[in-house]
């Protein structure tokens, strides 16, 4: 499963609700994050730009994207990143059901032959970068970005990403990387998750019992085999 994925298509669906109307931005701001009406009204034209200006000014909606900014922008920017992943907890014997949700063996597509599943719990890191040009504008996007991301729990779970938690700080400006003059924040979202796969069976895997088991009343004698064992019944 590949979280970032998940991750990346929720918050870009949450952000191209507000793109589709750029007044949800400003009722958003005013009525969660308490700004003004004339800050909100400004934050508004910026967001959607203005097309019949002379010239026209382009919007300014932050564009989400995989992996580091790069110094040529886009700028504003949330970049999705990985911070790190590890394991969370290993279930006994790593072990995961035979059977899957149509009660069929899974099975190697290659050979057919049914094969041995297994499953851990990993945690993971993100570290989403909100840039910006200007201070104020890195603070919007930063708090829009948290907001679509809690308002996201129930769907992320639906999608088996679960126990979000997340923290946020600001970051010094690098120019190693960006341009001195962009301001960021930076919003770390942490969840976990199952990942599965699969393993060949060396031995081959056994899908009926024969042999030595025999009901009361077979013949061990004809069934050719010799029980080796005398039963009795104590008495009272």
């Amino acid at each position: 499963m590949m979280v970032e994925r998940t991750l990346f298509e929720v918050i870009k669906a949450g952000l191209d609700w507000f793109v589709e109307d750029a007044r949800r931005f400003a009722r958003w701001l005013v009525q969660e994050q308490l700004i003004a009406e004339e800050e909100a009204d400004n934050a508004r034209i910026f967001f959607e730009g203005q097309p019949l200006a002379d010239p026209p000014v382009p919007p300014k909606a932050p564009t989400l994207v995989h992996g580091y900014a790069r110094t040529g922008g886009p700028f504003p920017c949330v970049a999705l990143t990985l911070g790190a992943e590890d394991i969370a907890q290993d279930y006994l014997g790593r072990d995961a059901s035979m059977l899957d949700s149509e009660g069929e063996y899974y099975v190697d597509p290659e050979t057919g032959d049914i094969v041995d599943p297994h499953l851990r719990r990993l945690r993971y890191t993100f570290n989403l970068l909100i840039h910006a040009n200007h201070p104020d504008v890195c603070v919007w996007y930063y708090h829009l970005v948290k907001w679509v991301v809690m308002s996201s729990r129930a769907e992320l779970e639906k999608r088996n990403v679960e126990d979000l938690s997340f923290s946020g700080r600001d970051m010094a400006p690098d120019p190693r990387y960006l341009p001195d003059d962009i301001f960021t924040r930076l919003l770390t979202v942490t969840v976990e998750g199952d990942e599965t796969w699969e393993e060949a069976i060396p031995a081959g895997f056994a899908q009926r019992v024969s042999g030595i088991f025999q009901d009361q009343t077979s013949d061990l004698t004809a069934a050719g085999e010799t029980a080796g064992v005398t039963p009795y019944t104590e008495s009272e």
